[in-house]
């Protein structure tokens, strides 16, 4: 299709905040130390369009933070992986040209014949 159109995105919930990490930056995460991350945000949703091709193969951590120490929240994460492949190949076609012929005629007046043919029943 060459494009995606648009995924749907909700637009309630609890604040919470996330983070896309390879599996040492996820352990710091965890540890409270010092990460770096691939991407991250806050808010109900989130979405990232990844086109570098080391960041669209091999393992990855979503990491979740509430930020509400009173009150935990749910969360539902859904993954989606959009992969578009684009396959050309040369093809011979053959292209047809058409060059119309016009032609002059002479058309003179229509000869009329009249004949008498014998009808019945009448």
């Amino acid at each position: 299709m060459g494009a995606v159109t648009d995924l749907a995105v909700p637009s309630i919930g609890e604040d919470v905040y996330y983070a896309i990490a390879d599996q040492m930056n996820k352990d710091f995460f965890l540890l409270g130390s010092q990460y770096r991350i691939y991407d991250e945000g806050k808010g109900v949703a989130g979405f990232k369009k990844f086109t570098e091709p080391s960041f669209c193969q091999g393992q990855f951590h979503i990491l979740l933070s509430n930020d509400n120490v009173m009150q935990g929240i749910n969360a539902n994460i859904k993954v989606v992986a959009i992969v578009e492949t684009n396959i050309y190949e040369d093809q011979q076609y053959t292209d047809i040209n058409v060059i119309p012929r016009y032609e002059k005629k002479a058309f003179s007046d229509p000869i009329i014949n009249t004949f008498k043919v014998p009808v019945t029943g009448q």
